[in-house]
């Protein structure tokens, strides 16, 4: 392992507002530790080698960085924040359905509560995939996931709100919403029903992929939640992409199974988050609040 490598492990997940600072820190001591063997007459090799060794390694390291500069305050912040998708699609069982036409209060009610769950369910996403990286120790590893996870979610959203007021229908959560599209009363001879069917798709195809290559990747968590949050997240994941097949193919019958297994497994993901939160904010020894 040369330094930048251990460089890169060592600091992993760190607040970036800090990150900096600790990474010109640490390169000061190694750059320190080899002059000095230098001056005892060592090759540079070996010099290399032994201040390297003298760093300690590297995940001890990180663990100590993170219980430094990552407060409790996080994982309780990041507990609330998972638990408003699922408290949004909770609160709007109640409101699904087709709302009264002709009155137009009702379709602006409806059209403003998904665009709320749709921000809630981006921002939460965003935010609690931040936090698993930082404790799973996701470094440039979970870069590719995460990208797709967030841009098939920016995709999503606006085609919720647009497909909500323009099928006058109300779904309980952004992955359900596209599948309107694909109802019976949609024209798929009209160019913005093609339009938007081929977004929807796209958008849902990103981010069932992106959760199914999340779930490869962590493999670092308390191993009371890794099984349990790797498996939904697979699940989810899977009910996605087969969503974005199934609305391609105008299988009703297959869209409404994976939209129901998507919708089901995604509010156990947040769940899930919100348990593991729970416990590392609770076992987390508190330290400087951290404003990353």
């Amino acid at each position: 392992m040369n330094f930048e490598t251990w460089l890169q492990t060592a600091t992993q997940g760190l607040p970036q507002n800090r990150l900096g600072a600790i990474r010109a820190e640490l390169t000061g001591h190694y750059l320190d530790a080899v002059d000095d063997y230098l001056l005892q007459g060592l090759s540079s090799d070996n010099a290399h080698t032994l201040a390297l060794r003298e760093l300690g390694d590297a995940c001890a390291v990180c663990n100590g960085l993170r219980s430094a500069h990552i407060h409790r305050s996080v994982y309780w912040r990041a507990m609330v924040i998972a638990c408003l998708p699922s408290l949004s699609a909770m609160l709007g069982l109640t409101m699904v359905g087709r709302p009264n036409p002709y009155n137009h209060l009702s379709l602006w009610v409806y059209a403003i509560f998904i665009a709320i769950s749709g921000l809630l369910t981006v921002w939460a996403t965003r935010n609690s995939l931040r936090v698993i990286g930082m404790i799973a120790y996701l470094g440039d590893e979970g870069d590719l996931p995460i990208t797709l996870i967030q841009w098939g979610l920016y995709i999503l959203f606006p085609i919720s709100i647009f497909t909500t007021w323009s099928n006058q229908w109300v779904f309980i959560a952004i992955i359900n919403t596209p599948t309107l599209v694909y109802g019976q009363s949609a024209d798929f001879n009209h160019p913005i029903v093609t339009i938007v069917s081929i977004l929807a798709s796209f958008g849902l195809m990103l981010t069932g992929v992106g959760w199914v290559m999340l779930a490869f990747k962590i493999t670092r968590l308390p191993s009371m939640i890794l099984p349990l949050l790797r498996g939904t997240m697979f699940v989810m994941g899977m009910g996605i992409t087969l969503l974005s097949v199934g609305a391609v193919m105008r299988d009703i019958r297959l869209t409404s199974i994976s939209t129901t297994i998507s919708l089901i497994f995604g509010i156990l993901t947040f769940a899930l988050f919100i348990i593991l939160f729970y416990q590392l904010g609770r076992n987390t020894t508190p330290s400087r609040p951290s404003y990353a």
